[in-house]
């Protein structure tokens, strides 16, 4: 199963628009003219369930993270811009600049989950070229993954600016998840309203 979900994901990188058209442009956000009305419900895992009026669902953890769709984590002018009202179509991500991504390991990473993530970042280059830095230790680069064991698999997604976070779980992360999870990092989600 995993070598059919790896398979899988490897072809989605086929045509995602990572592998070219990088820039540094800066998101144009909307914006929110009016205040919004949110509806929130309490899950049984502690979290919240944020409804927002145009029929945007994000989950609030109690650190204050938000996350869409289940593992993505958005940065707050990603959410900003994803519930605001006027929102028809927009990409919610910055691509890597030159095709180049920075990153870092946690202290704590185990070892196989750090090997399952190198072996991702070898897929992702073999298929669309893209370079894999590792600079742990030097704060210096300003734009960077770090990569930990988290409770769960989850990624910002794009280029966010500055540090950003990307989970693997140590129990439950496999070459696939790595892809995928990265893939988010790397590429991000295109969100389309009508």
């Amino acid at each position: 199963m995993k070598k059919l979900y790896c398979i899988l994901a490897l072809a989605m990188c086929a045509w995602m628009p990572a592998c070219s058209d990088f820039t540094d442009e800066t998101p144009v956000l909307p914006q929110q003219e009016e205040k919004l009305s949110v509806q929130v419900e309490t899950l049984g895992n502690g979290n919240e369930l944020w409804t927002y009026p145009n029929g945007v669902r994000v989950e609030r953890t109690p650190a204050g993270e938000f996350f869409w769709q289940g593992d993505i984590l958005l940065a707050d002018w990603q959410l900003e811009a994803l519930t605001a009202p006027q929102t028809r179509s927009l990409i919610l991500n910055l691509p890597w600049t030159d095709g180049i991504v920075y990153y870092e390991w946690d202290a704590n990473i185990a070892a196989h989950t750090k090997s399952n993530a190198l072996q991702a970042m070898e897929e992702w280059h073999a298929r669309c070229g893209l370079v894999f830095i590792d600079v742990t230790g030097d704060s210096s680069y300003p734009n960077r993954i770090h990569i930990y064991n988290g409770d769960g698999n989850h990624s910002q997604i794009g280029m966010v600016g500055g540090r950003q976070n990307l989970s693997l779980s140590e129990n439950g992360s496999g070459v696939g998840s790595a892809i995928h999870e990265i893939g988010h990092a790397l590429i991000g989600q295109t969100a389309q309203f009508r």
